[in-house]
């Protein structure tokens, strides 16, 4: 888990990105586009102040915006060669494979981008590059147009203006069945020392929103194979030490993804076990 890249303002401003997507439409939306723009523009400074001021729990839609809400969001639901751009250099603002898996979850292909702040609420917001974030269609729908329960706090880690902790939080149990011969795992997390309560509260409301223990548990089994079978692999090619092998595993999923991407977690927590390779030899 490792927070996104903010798109630069050059060579073109947030503002005149969205002067780019608003001439794209047709007439009439495009008048009704620049009658608003005192307002848009007054709404995108208010919004980057409360992401500079840490105070985006308590940004607060605006009437006149909601009230021409349709048109404001057909920026985004419109497809056009500009909004396109603006995706693409989102994404291309990230760095290498980070965005490989969805940053909000860390298990599948981020292929739609969220509203951090739901378009419904705040369509005046729907094109501004730091309230799009890039992740998969499971997160965008658990997470829907919620953001903030009602005595005002947030639901879910901005990954563009959060501190996430860089020290582990998530683990890995291990769970053998000698009965079946078989190893499975649960994930549970732990506040590490010196996160600040709040910021703790924000990571637990965020997985738990979007029950991420339950759907790294609902994938653990298929990683689990896939790595003592990538271990057998290694031995069988002149390897030594699958402990060693999975920890390098684990460490060069740590560069990309942050050491509390769950599949980290899971590589080190198999690497020290000393029943190992006897787990290896039974998908031999």
């Amino acid at each position: 888990m490792r927070s996104l890249v903010r798109l630069g303002v050059e060579p073109l401003s947030y503002i005149d990105r969205y002067i780019a997507i608003r001439d794209s439409k047709h007439h009439a939306t495009r008048a009704r586009l620049v009658e608003l723009h005192p307002l848009i523009v007054s709404r995108y400074d208010a919004y980057e102040l409360a992401l500079g001021l840490d105070a985006l729990d308590g940004f607060e839609s605006n009437e006149d915006a909601v009230a021409d809400g349709n048109i404001l969001r057909s920026c985004y639901a419109i497809a056009t060669q500009a909004l396109l751009a603006l995706k693409e250099d989102i994404k291309a603002a990230q760095p290498e494979r980070l965005l490989s898996l969805c940053p909000m979850c860390g298990i599948t292909l981020p292929n739609t981008f969220d509203h951090y702040l739901p378009a419904i609420d705040f369509p005046e917001l729907s094109v501004h590059p730091i309230n799009l974030v890039p992740c998969c269609s499971t997160c965008n729908t658990k997470k829907d147009r919620y953001w903030i329960t009602d005595e005002g706090e947030r639901l879910f880690i901005n990954f563009y203006s959060d501190l996430i902790p860089d020290t582990q939080f998530i683990f890995a149990q291990l769970i053998t069945s000698p009965q079946i011969k078989s190893v499975g795992v649960n994930f549970y997390l732990n506040r590490p020392d010196g996160v600040e309560q709040e910021v703790w509260s924000l990571v637990e409301r965020h997985f738990n929103r979007l029950h991420l223990l339950d759907r790294y548990l609902e994938n653990g089994n298929t990683e689990i194979s896939n790595l003592l079978e990538a271990c057998s692999s290694h031995l069988a090619a002149g390897g030594v030490d699958a402990g060693l092998f999975l920890s390098h595993i684990g460490r060069s999923q740590e560069r990309i993804f942050g050491k509390n991407h769950w599949t980290a977690v899971l590589a080190h927590a198999l690497s020290v076990r000393q029943e190992l390779n006897e787990w290896i030899e039974r998908v031999s």
